[in-house]
């Protein structure tokens, strides 16, 4: 059938050929291109969007330990410190006055105990309470966990030593009602040798409270909290999407 074609026409069908391929060619490329311009484009919006919400995230961390160092060094709070140690506390060295039974504590705990329930409740803690410097509880906003008179549940076994240093915050741990991490702060007090830490429970969604705004996220889009312990990555929230992420 070819052979049939005269000169003419089989220039044509060669231009035509060659023209076709140049045309895909471009296609192909120009396509490629625009493909991998949307996808640089939406890990850049994604990344922009994982900042921001990181950002939301620390900022609420911060705040919360700043609510908690403020209250370490309130007037008022020390105040009732002193009078949860009592008149005697300055005489006493702090082996003596902070043994195993905390039936003895010189002073009255009820006012402090009101003072941190307080705090509890302005700032979304779930718990509040003070230990001496081996990490017995000698007060608390409740006794729903940390009981008075009980060494703390240390959730991570550095919280206590790490929160008589500086600001602490540990790593997220289960109850049976949700998901908690715990700050602590150094606590002294001006009229005596006392040296403990005071720590505040803060519940998980407060955090996730933050992830829930979807927005420009389309349909599938997720944001998801994790924390990393060792070689593992633990997700801390539910994925909105109808097969849960594992």
């Amino acid at each position: 059938m070819i052979k049939s074609l005269n000169i003419g026409t089989k220039i044509t069908l060669v231009v035509l050929s060659v023209v076709l391929l140049a045309v895909l060619s471009v296609s192909f490329i120009a396509f490629n291109f625009s493909k991998e311009a949307l996808s640089q484009k939406t890990m850049q919006h994604l990344s922009m969007l994982s900042n921001q919400h990181a950002q939301k995230v620390s900022s609420q961390l911060a705040i919360s330990q700043q609510n908690l160092h403020h209250l370490s060094k309130n007037s008022s709070f020390q105040l009732n410190l002193e009078m949860l140690l009592g008149d005697e506390a300055d005489a006493m060295e702090a082996d003596e006055l902070f043994e195993e039974d905390f039936t003895n504590l010189p002073g009255d705990s009820e006012a402090i105990s009101e003072e941190l329930e307080t705090f509890v409740n302005t700032h979304g803690f779930s718990q509040a309470f003070i230990t001496d410097r081996k990490g017995q509880i000698i007060a608390n906003s409740n006794n729903d966990i940390q009981q008075q008179g009980n060494f703390m549940l240390d959730p991570d076994g550095s919280t206590l030593s790490e929160s008589r240093k500086g600001s602490y915050t540990s790593n997220v741990y289960s109850r049976q009602n949700g998901k908690f991490l715990m700050m602590g702060q150094p606590l002294s007090s001006a009229d005596s040798d006392f040296e403990g830490a005071i720590f505040a429970e803060l519940p998980l969604e407060v955090f996730t409270g933050l992830l829930g705004d979807t927005t420009e996220l389309g349909k599938t889009g997720e944001l998801l909290l994790a924390q990393k312990t060792g070689n593992s990555v633990f997700l801390l929230n539910k994925s909105r999407s109808k097969k849960a992420i594992k």
